[in-house]
């Protein structure tokens, strides 16, 4: 009698939790799930990259799927940078905002050199919004504002993937605007420099 009682008891609830699940009641999809938060493989090399400035880091962080499209432009001049840029980093199905700004190395500002200071000793400094977590790409000129809102280890690779990406950006055989600027400008100074040896060679000849 009492294996009857069970047997209809377990049969019941098997039931019940079928019902459940097919209404949608207990199946929750978890965006945090292994096979949606594997750190992505590298699709784009430094060689590759044509720029190096804020949008040179932008196309990298894109090219090896670490971010997405969506930018938005930041105020840069408030750290003494020259140019910054809201991202979304993507972690599987969710998305976080991190910030990444460019310095001209050349002409820092008391500001910008006391963010990067900071930045590079306490990994943080202070800002209007309070104290933020920073991290410097190894040559300096790039800083990222990042604050780490996945804490558990799926999302872990991601995140380092990310760090490491942006740190290592430093591309070659690249220049950018300002550097452009100038060689032109030197460009231009040889050519009158050749055009004035030339006059006075054709003066000497008469």
């Amino acid at each position: 009698m009492k294996k009857r009682v069970l047997l209809i008891v377990a049969a019941m609830s098997l039931l019940v939790a079928v019902g459940l699940t097919g209404c949608g009641g207990t199946t929750v999809a978890d965006p945090n799930a292994s096979s949606n938060t594997a750190a992505p493989t590298a699709s784009m090399a430094l060689s590759e990259v044509s720029e190096d400035n804020l949008n040179g880091m932008i196309t990298y962080l894109k090219g090896n799927g670490v971010i997405n499209e969506a930018t938005t432009d930041m105020k840069a001049e408030m750290i003494g940078a020259v140019s910054g840029k809201m991202v979304q980093a993507i972690y599987g199905d969710s998305v976080a905002l991190v910030e990444i700004y460019e310095f001209d190395k050349d002409n820092l500002n008391d500001n910008a050199q006391e963010v990067i200071q900071n930045a590079k000793e306490n990994g943080k400094f202070q800002s209007m919004d309070g104290e933020l977590t920073a991290t410097l790409s190894n040559n300096e000129k790039y800083l990222m504002i990042y604050k780490d809102v996945y804490t558990d280890d799926t999302n872990r690779p991601i995140q380092e993937r990310l760090l490491t990406l942006f740190k290592e950006f430093e591309p070659t055989g690249t220049s950018s605007n300002a550097d452009n600027g100038t060689s032109s400008e030197e460009n231009s100074s040889e050519s009158q420099v050749n055009d004035a040896s030339s006059t006075t060679a054709e003066s000497a000849v008469q």
